[in-house]
C-alpha cells in the first residue's frame, strides 16, 4: 500500500492568515503606490483583494508540490512527478499574463468607448450622486 503523507493541517490556516495580512497590507500600502507612481486606480481592490493572495496561493502549492513529492512513496502519486512544482509555477505565469492582458484589453476598451456618450469633468469623475436622480418631494 502506497504511503501518503501530507502537508500539515496548519499550513492551510497559516497561508490563509499570510494572504489576509497581505491583502490589507496591499489595500494600505500598495493601492495608494500604484495610484500616486503609475497612475492606476484600482476602485475594486482587485489587485491587493485577489492578486496578491493568488500569487501566494500559486507559490505555495509549488511548494506544497515540491515538499510532497520530497516524502518517500509519494512520488508515484504525483502526476508530473518531480517537475508537478514546475508546472504550478507556469499555471501561475499562464494565469497572471491572462489577467494582465484582459486587464489591459478592458481598461483599453472602456477608455476608447463611450457608449452613453457621457462628459465629466475630472472633478466629478468619482461622484455617483450626479447619476441619481430624486423625486421631486427631496428637490432642493
Amino acid at each position: 500500500m502506497t504511503r501518503v503523507s501530507l502537508v500539515p493541517f496548519w499550513w492551510a490556516p497559516a497561508v490563509g492568515l499570510v494572504a489576509g495580512t497581505l491583502s490589507v497590507t496591499g489595500y494600505v500600502l500598495a493601492s495608494p503606490a500604484l495610484e500616486s507612481r503609475l497612475g492606476l486606480t484600482d476602485t475594486c481592490g482587485v489587485f491587493n483583494l485577489h492578486g496578491c493572495p493568488g500569487i501566494l496561493g500559486g507559490l505555495a502549492s509549488a511548494l506544497f508540490a515540491a515538499l510532497f513529492f520530497a516524502v518517500e512513496g509519494n512520488a508515484s502519486i504525483i502526476v508530473h512527478g518531480s517537475s508537478q512544482p514546475w508546472y504550478q509555477l507556469l499555471g501561475l505565469g499562464i494565469t497572471l499574463v491572462a489577467s494582465v492582458g484582459g486587464g489591459l484589453l478592458a481598461g483599453l476598451v472602456i477608455s476608447k468607448v463611450n457608449l452613453c456618450k457621457q462628459e465629466l469633468p475630472p472633478e466629478k469623475m468619482f461622484e455617483d450622486s450626479i447619476f441619481w436622480h430624486e423625486g421631486e418631494e427631496h428637490a432642493e
